[in-house]
């Protein structure tokens, strides 16, 4: 009514430094759990046009490898602080501190106590003083790119492959422990 126009911000920016709209929307769609699909039905509900899948797949692969810097320095901050604390307490032996950690691990299907079949696994070790991740890991049996080439008898185009565990399925958080504490 008083003819004033307001801009409220809902990010905190520098004149220098703008926020891409589509890193932000790629942001949300992984973070949310929700495909490039549900995003374009979405958006197509309220009108809004949306960039294209290849453009989608060029921002998601930035978005995952910002995401896994950052994941790997918070780590190596998170065990230099366990270190750090052990050294502190006199935890040390042969002059190397001594860190005490839990462990834990999932697959992404329940078994029910029969079918110990899961395609994928993960496992994490935290430090027991910060409670903060050291490691964590994830094991793939399946690779959907490269099952649909197999099943077409043909080799499978150029891609980034998450299959990268042949083992047992019960084996897959062990090994995924073991791998954190040589890293």
């Amino acid at each position: 009514m008083c003819k004033n126009i307001c801009t409220i911000k809902s990010e905190n920016t520098h004149d220098t430094e703008k926020i891409n709209l589509n890193i932000a929307a790629t942001t949300g769609i992984v973070a949310s759990g929700i495909g490039y699909s549900q995003f374009e039905e979405l958006c197509s509900a309220i009108d809004v046009p949306v960039f294209t899948l290849n453009t989608y797949t060029k921002y998601q692969d930035q978005v995952l490898k910002k995401w896994e810097q950052t994941a790997s320095s918070s780590m190596a901050a998170a065990a230099e602080k366990e270190k750090e604390i052990a050294i502190e307490e006199g935890q040390t032996k042969g002059g190397f501190p001594v860190i005490d950690v839990l462990v834990d691990g999932s697959w992404c299907a329940r078994s029910y106590g029969s079918n110990y079949k899961a395609l994928s696994g993960t496992a994490a070790i935290i430090g027991r003083k910060t409670g903060q991740i050291l490691y964590i890991g994830v094991k793939n049996k399946y690779c959907l790119v490269c099952a649909r080439a197999e099943n077409n008898n043909i080799s499978p185009k150029e891609h980034k492959c998450f299959k990268n565990y042949e083992g047992s399925s019960t084996s897959m958080e062990n090994e995924i422990i073991v791998e954190g504490f040589y890293i």
